[in-house]
């Protein structure tokens, strides 16, 4: 009986090795053609690219990330959007990028959109003030927390992409002393929730 179970146990085992690996070296679709239809310019926004630092490339590596600078109304505020298909490291908790950056965040709250919902946070850094929005989106789905990120991705490429389209983190954070009305921001892109 001992030895049964122990073949069963390194067979399934080694199926699920075997689905990791396979996993890893099947080619899947980014989503690199959702990022590319997100227009630089509407009737209520306009964007310029902001080039991305030396550390910045060498971070996200193979990731597809656009970095833009956006003006919706007179709310200015930067755009990241980034699609970790291609370096699934590039893609994290955007509140662990803030904290190990020096910020501390003072609260979090959720914020409704077209799309489903985006985390909100606010953060000090000394006397500096700012805010993030953020939130991940299959293009279909908008959700704030990274650990449904994860589980979805990682289901992707076990699935080989039939569980559905790669989802990407949408980070929005304010420029100005006086952070933009994101609801209006959402309301006047509404592309962005659906990215």
């Amino acid at each position: 009986m001992k030895t049964r179970e122990a073949v069963c146990w390194w067979g399934g085992a080694g199926v699920i090795a075997a689905l990791v690996v396979a996993s890893q070296l099947w080619s899947l679709p980014d989503a690199a053609a959702r990022i590319s239809s997100l227009s630089p310019q509407g009737i209520w926004h306009r964007t310029a690219p902001v080039e991305l630092a030396p550390w910045e490339k060498d971070f996200f590596g193979r990731a597809n990330v656009v970095k833009q600078v956006a003006v919706v109304q007179r709310e200015r505020f930067v755009l990241t959007v980034i699609d970790g298909s291609r370096n699934r490291q590039a893609v994290h908790d955007p509140e662990f990028c803030f904290r190990g950056a020096g910020w501390t965040v003072e609260e979090r709250s959720d914020v409704i959109m077209d799309a489903g919902r985006a985390r909100l946070l606010r953060l000090r850094q000394g006397a500096t003030t700012a805010e993030a929005l953020f939130w991940f989106s299959n293009g279909e789905e908008a959700f704030a927390q990274p650990a449904r990120y994860w589980l979805a991705a990682t289901w992707r490429r076990l699935t080989f992409g039939a569980s559905g389209a790669e989802p990407v983190l949408v980070l929005l954070t304010s420029l100005d002393a006086t952070p933009p009305q994101w609801p209006s921001v959402l309301r006047h892109w509404p592309e962005l929730s659906r990215l």
